[in-house]
């Protein structure tokens, strides 16, 4: 498949670097999927009361290719020559925010741009937060290091995952507690680069929150570190069992049904964040799908934290 590559728009605004290091880890593209439409992310963080807050980006596709590099920014560089390999970030906590696998620092206010291939497979985008100098977070835990290079952040985190140009040519996305809670998060197709073909979860946000669990959740599920909670553990991660974990002889949709825990747990989650997964077979309110316009095969997407 020979395709002369084609990029979508990019906005870089209020850029303003401090240390910066590019990159991401983007794992399996071939030439085939390299050549095609590239479809932007705008990742924001919204809470300016936060100590601290890191992403990982990390993605698995097809084959083996790695995407261009973002050019480094040095400290008090502007970063007006970013280039279009690169997906929009923007910073508006009152400290930094970390973009790992390949990873860069990010401050208040600051914007990037990367951009992702279409046919990006298994991708996931979480945040570690309240990291001290040497990287030890509170949630989300990668390693020593800023840029985490492929491996996945510690549980509990809030996650948010893509599947571009999937099943019928359209993508799926969603916001997933399964792994717990230590943020709230949305994504949404950005107006102007999708086409909808109707339906609730179609080309719709995903995720949001209407109450903040690290306030709400049970008690016995809340993760306490330097004396406050840090994150907040699901069912199954706390519990471990096949009922709560949908393993086993509750390995499906119709044995799986949280009305019959113990305890509801999955309720908790469903009435805080009423769109994210708050269990293992919470597809139908939960899975979203969207695809592209004007050309594109998949559209942009904005995902906000906090």
């Amino acid at each position: 498949m020979n395709v002369t590559p084609q990029y979508q728009d990019m906005n870089i605004h209020d850029i303003h670097c401090e240390n910066v290091t590019y990159g991401w880890n983007i794992e399996g593209l071939d030439d085939s999927e390299i050549n095609a439409n590239f479809s932007n992310i705008q990742i924001m963080s919204g809470f300016k009361e936060l100590a601290h807050k890191c992403i990982d980006i990390y993605g698995n596709c097809d084959n083996s290719t790695v995407l261009p590099a973002c050019p480094p920014c040095m400290e008090t560089t502007l970063c007006e020559d970013m280039s279009s390999d690169c997906t929009n970030y923007l910073g508006q906590c009152n400290n930094p925010v970390y973009l790992a696998n390949g990873g860069f620092h990010l401050g208040p206010g600051e914007t990037r741009d990367i951009q992702v291939p279409d046919g990006w497979k298994a991708a996931r985008i979480w945040t570690r937060r309240n990291c001290d100098a040497n990287m030890n977070c509170e949630s989300g835990f990668c390693g020593n290091k800023v840029e985490c290079g492929g491996a996945g952040g510690v549980p509990p985190v809030s996650l948010v995952e893509f599947t571009l140009n999937g099943d019928g040519n359209q993508d799926f996305y969603d916001v997933s507690l399964v792994d717990g809670y230590n943020l709230p998060v949305f994504v949404e197709p950005v107006p102007g680069t999708f086409n909808k073909i109707g339906g609730n979860n179609d080309c719709e946000r995903a995720g949001g929150c209407f109450e903040d669990l690290l306030q709400t959740a049970p008690e016995e599920l809340k993760v306490y570190k330097n004396g406050h909670v840090a994150s907040v553990n699901s069912a199954c991660m706390k519990f471990n069992t096949d009922q709560y974990c949908c393993r086993g002889a509750y390995g499906s949709p119709s044995t799986c049904n949280p009305n019959n825990w113990p305890f509801n747990y999955a309720a908790v989650f469903k009435r805080a964040c009423p769109t994210a997964y708050s269990y293992a077979y919470d597809d139908k309110s939960s899975t979203f799908t969207c695809r592209g316009s004007g050309g594109r095969i998949s559209p942009d997407y904005t995902v906000q934290f906090c």
